[in-house]
C-alpha cells in the first residue's frame, strides 16, 4: 500500500546504513509526490551529517568539486547549497532579514530539493506564517506560493517578532 510509515521508516534504514544516495534522491525529483517521504530525507540525511565532517564530503566536497550531488547532476554552487541548508541554521541568522530573504528566493530555484530545504527553513523559523507553498507543485503553483512568502516578508512579518515575555 502507500502507508506513509513506509518511506518515513525507508528513509531512516537509509540513514542507518548510510545509503545517502537514496536519500538525496527522494529529496529530489524522486520524492516529488510524497511531501512527507521528502521531510524524512531532510531528517535522515542531517542525521547522518550529524555523524562528522566527512559525511558532508561525501555529498560534497568543496575542496575536489566532487560528490554525490554533482554525480547526481547538480552543479558544485547548487550542492554547496544543499549541504549548507542541510545543517540547522546558527542562532545568530535566524534573527535576520537576509536569512529569510535569502530562504524566500529560493523558492524560486530549479531543483526541487533546494526549494524543499529552504521552505523547511521557512516552516521551521516562522512557524507562526501562513502562505500556501508546495515545493513540488507546479511552475504556476510555486509562484504563487513564493508571492506569498514574498508579502509576509515585504510587510515586515518575517523574520517573525521575538515571543512577548
Amino acid at each position: 500500500g502507500n502507508d506513509p510509515r513506509r518511506g518515513l521508516l525507508a528513509a531512516r534504514g537509509m540513514a542507518a546504513i548510510n545509503a545517502i544516495g537514496p536519500l538525496v534522491d527522494l529529496l529530489g525529483e524522486e520524492g516529488k509526490d510524497r511531501t512527507d517521504v521528502r521531510r524524512a530525507a531532510i531528517l535522515s540525511l542531517r542525521q547522518t551529517l550529524s555523524r562528522g565532517p566527512e559525511q558532508a564530503n561525501l555529498l560534497y566536497d568543496r575542496k575536489k568539486k566532487t560528490g554525490l550531488l554533482t554525480e547526481r547532476g547538480y552543479k558544485p554552487t547548487e550542492a554547496e547549497t544543499i549541504v549548507d541548508l542541510l545543517y540547522p541554521l546558527p542562532s545568530d541568522l535566524r534573527k535576520r532579514r537576509e536569512t529569510f530573504e535569502l530562504f524566500v528566493q529560493l523558492l524560486k530555484h530549479d531543483k526541487l530539493a533546494v526549494r524543499e530545504l529552504a521552505y523547511h527553513h521557512l516552516i521551521v523559523l516562522a512557524p507562526g506564517e501562513k502562505a500556501e507553498y508546495n515545493p513540488a507543485g507546479s511552475a504556476t503553483d510555486r509562484t504563487r506560493g513564493y508571492a506569498a512568502w514574498k508579502k509576509l516578508l515585504d510587510e515586515g512579518k518575517l523574520p517573525p517578532p521575538p515571543p512577548k515575555p
